[in-house]
């Protein structure tokens, strides 16, 4: 970000930090993520997006998925959607009024 800084690119520039899934840490008395399972522990992980044209602090407790990555970025960077895809902009929960982002779906078993 040093450098991003360094050639002004700073106010242009959206970041976003986020894992695959989460771990048991002690919960439930597992270490991990085994046993496998859908506890809110694995399916709950955090994604922190911050940078240009977002609010400062705001919080959204939206259900995401990843699916919706490429759409979002997409949509930020003003390149249209020119595919077939499952995913949605997570812009609406960013930077509107919006607290809901999708009905929970199984995209594979």
């Amino acid at each position: 970000m040093k450098r991003v800084d360094e050639l002004d690119l700073l106010k242009d520039t959206v970041t976003m930090s986020s894992t695959d899934h989460g771990e048991y840490l002690g919960d439930h008395g597992l270490v991990e993520k085994w046993q496998s399972g859908l506890s809110e522990t694995l399916m709950r992980e955090p994604l922190i997006i911050g940078g240009a044209g977002l609010l400062e602090g705001k919080t959204v407790a939206a259900m995401t998925e990843m699916v919706d990555l490429v759409p979002t970025i997409l949509e930020m960077s003003g390149i249209g959607e020119h595919f077939p895809h499952d995913g949605e902009s997570w812009i609406p929960v960013l930077v509107g009024d919006a607290q809901k982002h999708k009905t929970p779906r199984i995209h594979t078993i």
